[in-house]
């Protein structure tokens, strides 16, 4: 392995927002077939992470948000909403299928997808979280 293919390996990601994927319902099937077009350039030219935050309207809504941005919907791969609730728990509740679908794609062209999240979101919503001196300011 080359020093440039080692160095893309251990650090690149990218940040997909930089193509406006933000914009895009990947409860929708045109914005599935754009958002597949991203990993697929991400595999092609060797980028193996990729921040995955597009909307889900199927799964999340930005009008149950608790964050100042209005973002809550994307965070966690659009299932930071159902976490902070209670009501989905990583590795022992399944992935809703337009969830699910996107991840297996992720894995069928080798890029990994990165959740995009705010940890102190879901540490005000669900204290047991997070230390008990989470909240305390210095001295």
């Amino acid at each position: 392995m080359t020093v440039a293919a080692l160095t893309v390996e251990r650090c690149c990601k990218q940040a997909a927002w930089d193509c406006n994927e933000y914009q895009l319902d990947v409860s929708q099937p045109a914005d599935v077939a754009e958002y597949k077009r991203i990993i697929d350039r991400n595999a092609q030219i060797g980028i193996p992470n990729q921040v995955y935050e597009p909307r889900n309207t199927a799964v999340s809504s930005r009008f149950n948000h608790t964050d100042d941005w209005e973002w809550e919907m994307v965070l966690m791969f659009e299932m930071n909403g159902d976490f902070r609730r209670g009501t989905w728990t990583p590795g022992k509740d399944p992935l809703p299928p337009t969830v699910a679908s996107m991840m297996d794609y992720f894995k069928s062209k080798g890029v990994r997808p990165t959740a995009y999240f705010y940890p102190i979101l879901n540490c005000k919503r669900r204290s047991s979280l997070c230390p008990s001196d989470s909240f305390s300011k210095p001295g």
